[in-house]
């Protein structure tokens, strides 16, 4: 399915709206969710090619560096409540949590280990 250039050009508008959804977006121009996608698929390799987006990246950055304060005040908080001694002291924690890792598998794994957090037990299967 081929979109007119015209609502695409208004969808990729509507997209651009902070906080707009991309069924949001397909909704206000009135194309199909399925139209959308396809549209969506397109324009992220080429929003991936030009200034604004890693001007967006740095703004979405930004932001989430402002609350890694309080994450780790919050993570510190959870350890003891959740029975676990924490040795971590919140310089490491942030450290952690600014990291940019590609799987945020990895950075929750290290942060429990970071909080003290005791090993896995895994129980034999029953028969």
């Amino acid at each position: 399915m081929r979109l007119p250039p015209e609502p695409v050009a208004r969808f990729l508008e509507e997209l651009r709206t902070p906080g707009r959804s991309v069924l949001a977006a397909a909704a206000a121009v009135g194309v199909s969710d399925t139209a959308a996608a396809k549209v969506v698929n397109v324009d992220v390799i080429l929003w991936m090619a030009i200034p604004e987006f890693d001007e967006a990246i740095g703004r979405k950055r930004a932001e989430l560096d402002a609350d890694v304060p309080a994450d780790v005040e919050g993570a510190l908080m959870w350890a003891p409540a959740a029975g676990v001694q924490a040795a971590a002291q919140q310089p490491r924690i942030e450290e952690m949590l600014r990291a940019q890792e590609t799987f945020v598998e990895e950075v929750f794994d290290a942060l429990l280990d970071e909080l003290g957090s005791p090993e896995a037990v895994h129980s034999a299967p029953q028969p």
